[in-house]
């Protein structure tokens, strides 16, 4: 998949700014639709729309604007004129990352989309972009380097599209990776040694089922790579647009208002991949729950694992377990 973001950054160079008409580009396989460039510069993305009956309210949030249903005069940039009915995506920020993330987020939506869409799907893709996007105005739900091992995580994995569908499969899930048999946890650190915080209830047993968790020395640095450098990397090995999408809008609610953190800070890729070990939960020590009132709650404790057994590769029979490691 082509990248779009400089496909933009090529219609900026060159817009002229025809008075009434915008500078766009056809999209790589999908060239009904169009990505063009605003007179102040910002990314705009016309969505091919033919059932123009059925109706819809534009939506107006921070960041995004959507308009359905608008008539448009277009202008390639060889010169070539065009009209057409489209739903209008336009991006309001102009932060050089924020209009990176936003290319590539819509990009993955319309690849989602069918060829010759219904106005339905249209519509139904234009919702969870919108409610990506309103999650970028809340706070964030964990740190960086939470998230940033996560996605580490992902990239080194041996079944890259498995493992992300496993990921954060539900709001409350209590795991990061999840099967609907196994489980994984993934931890960080940037201490000396491979000191976790565990709540109690991640370190029960749960019948029939595998929980590992996932552990590695995550340290900020001066240069390294970012979170946007490994979604990247993910990017070159996953062929399916809806699970990009997947990875932006976990991104994006987890992140929230700080979403410009995943270009900005570093960790040490190399400490945190040579790092890694997993950890089955049986063997990590625990509270004994049954010793604990009724009325205590919300336990959660620091727990040293450098003196605790890893898992032996050699093995492992799950295969949450073995698409990861």
């Amino acid at each position: 998949m082509r990248d779009l973001f400089k496909i933009f950054q090529e219609l900026r160079d060159k817009n002229f700014g025809i008075e009434d008409t915008i500078l766009v580009q056809g999209i790589p396989d999908r060239v009904e639709h169009k990505i063009g460039v605003s007179k102040e510069g910002l990314p705009l993305f016309f969505i091919a729309t033919k059932d123009t009956k059925k109706s819809a309210t534009d939506i107006n949030l921070k960041l995004i604007q959507v308009a359905f249903h608008k008539n448009c005069k277009l202008i390639s940039k060889e010169g070539d004129k065009s009209d057409g009915v489209y739903t209008i995506v336009s991006l309001k920020s102009n932060s050089e990352d924020i209009i990176k993330y936003f290319v590539n987020t819509v990009h993955y939506l319309i690849n989602q989309l069918d060829i010759n869409s219904s106005f339905t799907q249209i519509k139904a893709e234009l919702n969870n972009l919108v409610n990506l996007f309103r999650s970028l105005s809340k706070p964030a739900k964990k740190t960086i380097q939470g998230l940033w091992t996560e996605l580490l995580f992902i990239n080194q994995s041996n079944d890259i599209e498995y493992v992300i569908n496993c990921w954060h499969q539900g709001k409350n899930d209590r795991y990061d990776f999840n099967n609907g048999i196994d489980k994984i946890e993934i931890k960080s650190t940037s201490k000396n040694d491979r000191i976790h915080r565990f709540s109690l209830s991640q370190l029960e047993k749960i019948k029939n089922t595998e929980i590992a968790i996932g552990s590695t020395f995550t340290v900020e640095t001066g240069k390294g790579k970012n979170a946007n450098d490994l979604i990247e990397s993910i990017k070159e090995k996953v062929s399916e647009p809806s699970l990009m999408f997947k990875i932006n809008n976990i991104v994006a609610n987890t992140m929230g208002d700080e979403l410009e953190s995943i270009f900005d800070v570093c960790f040490d890729y190399n400490l945190a991949l040579h790092s890694i070990r997993y950890f089955d939960i049986r063997d990590i020590p625990k509270i004994n729950s049954e010793t604990i009132p009724n009325e205590i709650t919300n336990i959660k404790y620091d727990c040293n694992l450098s003196n605790v057994n890893s898992i032996d590769n050699s093995e492992v029979t799950s295969q949450l377990l073995k698409a990861i490691i």
